[in-house]
């Protein structure tokens, strides 16, 4: 079993121009091109030189397709994969933006520029791509998509469907359009979010934390703002679960443009998915599964889904992190 939250991101760098590895000094010198989540200015990271040197190889590789063939879409894709693996975000882009001029119905460019218009912070630009990405997808089936950099087995480890969604998903957490979030956690599901809050602090976001377990002794309190206990055996807090202590909560509270961060069992999740159902508030899941592989390979993670090519998408490969709205939980 797994239980984590896809919901902190590893803030990227960009850089600009077809230039090769960009000296320190002009880096230092460089106006940032985006900002983190923590307003922190970005700049590209140094590489190793056997890493530079592979990336610069693939690059050239990939400028030698591109300049045989400029028309061929294959070619513009990696490209400008290939270059946003240099951190070179804003070339990248400007790639895939090309390709979308010459082949306007392919979903491909719209998911490799929304991914990076992610990177870039610009959250409104990628959810429009994404979503351009998602209605062309829409009825066709799905496909696995190539690794640039591939795992040490070389398997392919993501889909085209699943990147699309999650990265659509990714774009409208990053926008950040709520004001209340309401975490809530059962048992060992807790653990992500003393993360998740410290984030949600620094963009002024009110939280309210709702933490259920069987027994007073296996509640965890640390590092969690305005908190709201539940056990089974009413040993601490309300009696009953964290599910309905939240909705006793929302019973006796107004709270606007709310959003809710569960992580937990099943069972748990199931019934949180449906009281944001019934109550029309965005929920994201973090879901547990039993995981052989980890990778997709053994299929021992299902998870059914809504809205989808695909009936059923995988705990490890697509997730753990769900908009409870894309799924179905027996």
């Amino acid at each position: 079993m797994r239980y984590c939250f896809a919901f902190i991101i590893t803030a990227y760098s960009v850089s600009c121009g077809f230039q090769q590895s960009t000296p320190p000094l002009q880096t230092a010198l460089r106006q940032p091109e985006a900002v983190s989540l923590f307003g922190k200015p970005l700049h590209p990271i140094s590489f190793s030189a056997e890493t530079m040197a592979a990336l610069d190889s693939n690059l050239a590789s990939a400028k030698a397709d591109y300049d045989l063939d400029p028309g061929k879409a294959e070619n513009i894709i990696w490209l400008g994969r290939r270059l946003a693996y240099l951190w070179r975000y804003r070339d990248a882009i400007e790639v895939f933006s090309k390709g979308i001029a010459l082949f306007p119905n392919d979903a491909r460019f719209y998911r490799h520029r929304g991914h990076r218009y992610i990177t870039v912070r610009n959250s409104d630009k990628a959810i429009q791509d994404l979503r351009k990405a998602a209605g062309l997808i829409r009825g066709k089936p799905d496909e696995i998509e190539p690794d640039g950099q591939p795992n040490k087995f070389n398997i392919p480890t993501s889909t085209s469907h699943s990147n699309i969604w999650y990265h659509l998903g990714l774009a409208y957490y990053l926008k950040g359009d709520f004001e209340n979030a309401l975490i809530v956690a059962g048992g060992l599901g807790v653990a992500p979010f003393p993360l998740l809050s410290d984030w949600l602090q620094r963009g002024e976001k009110n939280i309210e934390s709702f933490i259920g377990a069987r027994s007073a002794y296996q509640l965890y309190r640390m590092h969690l703002k305005n908190l709201h206990v539940a056990t089974d055996d009413g040993s601490a807090g309300f009696q009953g679960t964290v599910v309905q202590l939240l909705e006793h909560y929302l019973n006796s509270h107004t709270v606007s443009k709310p959003k809710i961060f569960g992580c937990g069992p099943t069972k748990m999740m199931k019934a949180l998915s449906e009281l944001a159902r019934n109550r029309k508030i965005d929920c994201e899941l973090s879901l547990e599964g039993d995981m052989a592989c980890g990778i997709g390979l053994c299929q021992g993670c299902p998870v059914e889904t809504v809205g989808r090519a695909k009936k059923y998408a995988l705990v490890c490969r697509d997730g753990p992190a769900f908009n409870s709205y894309d799924i179905v939980l027996a």
